[in-house]
């Protein structure tokens, strides 16, 4: 979820697809060299190709709910999260 201005600059991925699936609200996706935008409402799929440079952000006055995919599978371990077996939630 984003809530209001919150957002992730622009970055790219070099091992994976990104990709999002707009449940409620609007996310403003913004896309590649040229920088296009793209707002995407509930029901929106928008798929990242590997090392395409990509930002998101909530524009918009309501909180965005999203489901966020990288593929192939195993971005946490990438990132730094380690083992998802061994995570505590508090």
């Amino acid at each position: 979820m984003l809530e209001p201005g919150q957002g992730v600059s622009t970055h790219r991925h070099d091992a994976e697809d990104d990709s999002f699936l707009v449940l409620e609200g609007t996310l403003t996706v913004t896309l590649g060299e040229d920088a296009h935008k793209v707002e995407a409402g509930p029901g929106t799929f928008v798929l990242v190709p590997c090392d395409t440079p990509h930002a998101i952000i909530n524009a918009g006055p309501t909180d965005v709910r999203f489901v966020n995919v990288h593929s192939p599978g195993g971005f946490d371990r990438r990132i730094g999260l380690g083992d998802p077996r061994r995570r505590t939630v508090s």
